[in-house]
């Protein structure tokens, strides 16, 4: 029977939980680099999609398609 669970969360908290069953190489598409260092970048109101299975995959990650414009902030 397939389920939806439908997750809203800080964006800090999705990307840790993404690097504890992924892994840094599976997200260095969002690494960014600031003034300070590196560091993960989830876009606000951005949608991750992850399909559980015997090895979780990551469908969608950071996508925005749905809003007007982004914003970091």
């Amino acid at each position: 029977i397939p389920q939806h669970i439908v997750l809203v969360s800080h964006g800090g908290a999705i990307v840790d939980f993404l690097r504890n069953v992924f892994g840094d190489e599976a997200l260095a598409q969002l690494k960014t680099r600031y003034a300070d260092g590196e560091d993960y970048q989830m876009l606000n109101c951005s949608i991750n999609t992850i399909v559980f299975q015997k090895e979780p995959v990551i469908e969608l990650l950071n996508c925005i398609k749905h809003l007007e414009s982004a914003s970091e902030h």
